[in-house]
């Protein structure tokens, strides 16, 4: 999965409208030592009882200013093999960084169950499918509208990716003095 800040303030729908709600990133279930940080798009419109719940009362909206994956596939032929920056002992797997163009938020799907959240993912667009086979359901204004009060069938052509821009760049590896990540990996705004 990818990262993303642990403290992460989604925005959920409330009876008075649209608010701002602190939760923490991951939910705890019962058949899985740790968290659960991610949703498939695809396991949740399936009805599946983990998240039918979440899905018909509990979807939120997660702001970024990025997001990032490790390599999780291999790359293309015509790109320099990236699989560990450093390679060998404590050598790392490449990170990247997602982000939409500009300076603008990305705006992504969440599944909330109580005080915690999961991000929503699906089949990765041609910016992330050379790094990773899922990518977050990143949204545009008028689709995050569609995530919240869309019907099923709605949920279900949020799916296709593809249309959505993202800036791919290899995120520095953490400083060695410091062993501290990108700050877009500890905070969001």
């Amino acid at each position: 999965g990818g990262s993303m800040d642990a403290g992460a303030t989604p925005l959920g729908v409330l009876a008075s409208g649209l608010a701002r709600v602190d939760l923490t990133w991951g939910i705890e279930v019962s058949w899985k030592t740790g968290l659960v940080f991610n949703t498939r798009l695809e396991s949740a419109l399936e009805g599946r009882a983990m998240w039918r719940d979440a899905l018909a009362r509990g979807r939120c909206l997660v702001p970024v200013r990025a997001f990032f994956e490790t390599r999780n596939v291999e790359p293309p032929a015509d790109e320099l093999p990236l699989g560990t920056v450093g390679a060998g002992r404590g050598g790392r797997k490449a990170q990247f960084r997602f982000a939409g163009s500009g300076d603008g938020a990305l705006l992504l799907a969440g599944l909330r169950e109580g005080d915690r959240f999961t991000i929503v993912t699906t089949e990765p667009n041609v910016a992330v499918a050379p790094v990773h086979s899922r990518m977050p359901v990143a949204l545009t204004p008028v689709e995050a509208l569609t995530w919240l009060f869309g019907t099923p069938a709605d949920l279900a052509a949020l799916a296709d990716r593809s249309r959505i821009t993202l800036e791919r760049s290899e995120a520095p590896a953490p400083s060695r003095a410091t062993r501290r990540p990108d700050p877009d990996q500890l905070s969001l705004f």
